[in-house]
C-alpha cells in the first residue's frame, strides 16, 4: 500500500478520525503507526472528533479540554481539527 501511494504521487494530508471521549494508549499507537511509521513524521495531520453529541455547549469544548494532554502526553500534533457530530438537528450549536 505505501509503495503504491508512493508511486502515485504520495500522501498530502492524512484525516485521523477518533471518538470523543478519553484519550487512550490505543490512540497513541494508532497515530504513531500512521505519522512515524508510514508517513515517517513527513506528512501533516487534521484530527476529526467524532460522537461529541453530550457535549453540552460547544463541540469545541472538547478540544479545549484535552487538545493539551493530546499534545503533551500522547505526542499527537494535528495542524487542524474537527469536532463533530452526525445527529440531525444540532448543525446551530456549534457556535
Amino acid at each position: 500500500l505505501i509503495r503504491s501511494l508512493r508511486s502515485a504521487g504520495g500522501v498530502d494530508l492524512l484525516i485521523f478520525c477518533i471518538r470523543g471521549g478519553r484519550l487512550s494508549a490505543t490512540l497513541q499507537h494508532n497515530y504513531r503507526l500512521f505519522s512515524e511509521f508510514l508517513c515517517q513524521n513527513q506528512v501533516p495531520i487534521a484530527l476529526v472528533v467524532t460522537n461529541l453529541e453530550r457535549e453540552q455547549w460547544r463541540m469545541e469544548d472538547w478540544w479545549d479540554q484535552n487538545s493539551e494532554s493530546a499534545r503533551i502526553e500522547h505526542g499527537i500534533e494535528v495542524v487542524g481539527r474537527a469536532c463533530i457530530t452526525a445527529i440531525p438537528g444540532l448543525e446551530n450549536i456549534c457556535g
